[in-house]
């Protein structure tokens, strides 16, 4: 088998940035291009000098290793130990994941690869190298990017009981800095209709109404009182009575209420996430 170094070169640097790019995503870094590339371009390097140097087959592993910490650290911007060590595990993991793709596509279409030294040597297709690894990557940026969106939420959640005519119901409140609506100096939460109709019956009645803003507009909304609300975050919890809620657009699935912040202020609650539920309204 021929291999020409600088397609090997040109390829393992382009894999490596990729890569690399994931790796950051997964720290949550700011990308320094200047640094990426360094390390793309040493990472490139490596994979081009290393199979040639007569490693036994144990310390090419180490090598290997080694060399992959060295480019994922020098891709950080700064940081703190945390953060290399999560760039560097994100690197590694994507690597092995991308790896096991590519060997599984090689098998597929019948190409033929070496395997020496700890290193793969291979004989691809540029279409489809570039293709499966650009796949590879707007898949895992997806997912980081769920991933994260969904920690971000969990973290905002917030256990609910809510009493009121004899009834409770525990629910799930989203602990929400946007939420910041009033009526007649008081805060009011958010529920969707379905939650209105579960706590109060059929026979709700209102206690007044009031204009809610959001970004889809301004509408006139009915305000429910329920006799009282706790609200567990972590080891706190808070106990209100006659507590107020407005209609509004609530993500039942994961939470049934968007806590205004007059209810967990002193629970130690992680604005984080917002919303933008609903603007300040002082209410009619």
């Amino acid at each position: 088998m021929v291999v020409y170094w600088e397609y090997a070169f040109l390829e393992n640097t382009f894999i490596d940035a990729l890569l690399l790019y994931l790796a950051l995503k997964c720290s949550r870094q700011k990308t320094s291009w200047w640094r990426h590339i360094l390390a793309a371009l040493i990472g490139g390097a490596e994979a081009v000098v290393f199979p040639l140097i007569a490693f036994p087959s144990w310390t090419a592993h180490c090598v290997k290793i080694l060399g992959g910490i060295l480019i994922a650290v020098l891709a950080v911007r700064r940081g703190s130990f945390k953060i290399y060590a999560i760039t560097a595990g994100a690197f590694f993991a994507f690597t092995f994941a991308l790896g096991g793709l590519l060997t599984a596509c090689y098998s597929f279409f019948g190409i033929e690869y070496l395997e020496g030294q700890g290193y793969l040597i291979e004989s691809v297709p540029v279409g489809l190298l570039f293709s499966v690894a650009g796949a590879f990557t707007i898949v895992c940026v997806n997912l980081i990017r769920f991933a994260y969106r969904f920690r971000k939420t969990q973290q905002n959640i917030a256990e609910c009981t809510l009493s009121h005519n004899h009834k409770t119901v525990a629910w799930r409140g989203l602990v929400d800095s946007g939420n910041l609506l009033f009526f007649h100096g008081r805060p009011v939460n958010v529920i969707s209709s379905i939650a209105v109709f579960a706590l109060f019956g059929r026979q709700a009645k209102d206690v007044g109404r009031m204009t809610v803003h959001t970004a889809n507009g301004e509408r006139d909304c009915p305000v429910f009182e329920c006799e009282s609300m706790s609200v567990k975050i972590g080891r706190s919890v808070r106990t209100a009575n006659k507590v107020l809620f407005t209609i509004g657009d609530v993500n039942t699935k994961t939470y049934q209420i968007i806590l205004h912040t007059a209810f967990t202020e002193e629970c130690h609650e992680n604005f984080e996430r917002a919303e933008n539920v609903a603007a300040k309204d002082k209410g009619k």
